[in-house]
C-alpha cells in the first residue's frame, strides 16, 4: 500500500492539486462531448417505478478540436442545483479510439453529480460512461433499486457492451482499455467490478459489531427508510435468491484500474479485496465521518494489494459531489456538508488522470 496525506497549506494545497491536474500537457486537452442515452437492461425494470427496461447513461468523451462548449449545469432548466462544467451536447467525438472509464454515482445519486470528474477525463482524452442506477438515482428511487447493491456492477457491464455497439461513440470506444471511476456506493461498486465480492451479510455482521459507525445508519439520502438489516430488507423484498448469486457476473474481465472515492468496503467480502488485481487508488476526506477511513478506505488499503490510498485534508464525505450552485445550497442539505470540495475536486481529478493515463493509455501498465 501507498499512503498519500496531503498536508494542511491551507489555500497552498490547492494550488498544488490544481498544477497537478493543469500539469497534463495542454495538447492533450480536448473539448469536452456530452451525450446521453437509454438502453435495454432487463434486470432495470424490477428496480425502477416505471418498471422499464432500460439502464441511463451519461457520456462525456473529447470532441474533435475547435468544437465550441458551453457551461452545462445539473438540474432542472433555470434551477440548477450543481455545476457542471463545460462541454458541448452530441458533439462530434474526437477522431481515433479512446480508453474508457465506466463510472458509478453515490446512493441515491446520478452520473452527472459526477460532471467535474467525468468532464474533466474526457478533455484528457478519456471516454467517461456514467450509470444512474435503476431506481437508486436522483429522479427515482425504489426499496428494490436501494436494497440490489449486487446489480451495480452489472449495470456497468450492460453500459460497455451497450456502448460498444452504439452508432455515434461505438467506433471511438477502446474496450481493451477498460478502468473503473466511482463515488461512495459507486466507489464499492468500482471494486467490485475489479473482482470484490459485494456481501449483504458481511455488511451486517460489520454494523452488529459496531452499531454506532455511521456508515451502518440510514442513508441520509432515504431519511425515511425503515432502518432494518440489509439481510431482513432482501427477505422482505423477495430478494434472497437473487442476493445468493451476488457475486455472479459483476467483475469485468481485464478491467485495468480502479478509482474508489469514500468507498463503504465493509459492503464487501474482506478476502475478496485481495483478489483485485486492477492498479487501485483509493481516496477520502480525513473529516469524513459518513465513511471514515478507519473502516472503510483504510481496510481496503491494506487488503487490495499495492492500493494507493489518497486522504484530503478538510473534506468531508459530500465534498467529492458537484459544487452546489446558489440555488442549490438552498435546497440540497448535503451542500452544507461538502467542505473543501475544490480541493477534493482538484485532487481526485489529478489523481484519476495519473491511475488512468498509467493504466489505459497506449504504452502504460497492461
Amino acid at each position: 500500500m501507498v499512503k498519500l496525506i496531503l498536508k494542511r497549506m491551507g489555500p497552498a494545497t490547492l494550488l498544488w492539486a490544481t498544477f497537478l491536474w493543469a500539469a497534463v500537457p495542454a495538447a492533450e486537452a480536448a473539448p469536452v462531448g456530452l451525450t446521453y442515452r437509454e438502453v435495454p437492461l432487463a434486470s432495470a425494470a424490477a428496480r425502477r417505478s416505471d418498471h422499464r427496461p432500460l439502464l441511463d447513461l451519461t457520456i462525456w468523451y473529447p470532441a474533435v478540436g475547435g468544437t465550441a462548449q458551453e457551461e452545462v449545469d445539473v438540474g432542472p432548466p433555470g434551477q440548477a442545483l450543481l455545476v457542471g462544467g463545460p462541454a458541448a451536447i452530441d458533439a462530434e467525438p474526437a477522431h481515433g479510439a479512446h480508453p474508457v472509464v465506466l463510472l458509478s454515482p453515490g446512493f441515491g445519486g446520478s452520473a452527472e453529480d459526477l460532471s467535474w470528474l467525468g468532464g474533466g477525463l474526457a478533455a484528457r482524452g478519456f471516454v467517461v460512461v456514467g450509470v444512474s442506477h435503476p431506481g437508486n438515482n436522483a429522479l427515482d428511487r425504489t426499496p428494490v433499486g436501494g436494497t440490489a447493491w449486487w446489480e451495480r456492477p452489472r449495470d456497468l457491464i450492460a453500459a460497455a457492451r451497450a456502448m460498444a455497439t452504439d452508432p455515434a461513440l461505438g467506433p471511438h470506444l477502446d474496450l481493451g482499455h477498460v478502468g473503473a471511476a466511482g463515488f461512495s456506493m459507486g466507489g464499492m461498486t468500482a471494486l467490485a467490478l475489479g473482482g470484490a465480492v459485494i456481501d449483504p451479510g458481511h455488511f451486517d455482521d460489520f454494523c452488529a459489531g459496531k452499531p454506532a459507525d455511521q456508515v451502518c445508519d440510514t442513508a441520509p439520502e432515504t431519511p425515511d427508510a425503515p432502518h432494518v438489516t440489509q439481510r431482513a430488507g432482501i427477505h422482505l423484498l423477495g430478494l434472497d435468491q437473487a442476493a445468493a448469486h451476488a457475486s455472479e457476473g459483476a467483475a469485468l474481465p481485464g478491467l485495468r484500474a480502479v478509482l474508489a472515492i469514500a468507498p463503504p468496503v465493509q459492503m464487501l467480502s474482506p478476502e475478496s479485496l485481495g483478489r483485485i488485481t486492477a492498479r487501485t487508488t483509493l481516496m477520502v476526506g480525513d473529516s469524513d465521518p459518513l465513511v471514515p477511513a478507519a473502516t472503510e478506505a483504510g481496510v481496503a488499503a491494506r487488503l487490495v494489494k499495492d492500493a494507493r490510498l489518497v486522504m484530503v485534508p478538510g473534506a468531508a464525505h459530500y465534498s467529492f459531489v458537484g459544487i452546489c450552485t446558489p440555488h442549490g445550497r438552498t435546497v440540497l442539505k448535503l451542500c452544507e456538508r461538502a467542505p473543501e470540495a475544490e480541493r477534493a475536486h482538484a485532487t481526485a481529478l489529478a489523481e484519476a488522470v495519473r491511475l488512468f493515463q498509467d493504466t489505459l493509455s497506449p504504452g502504460g501498465r497492461p
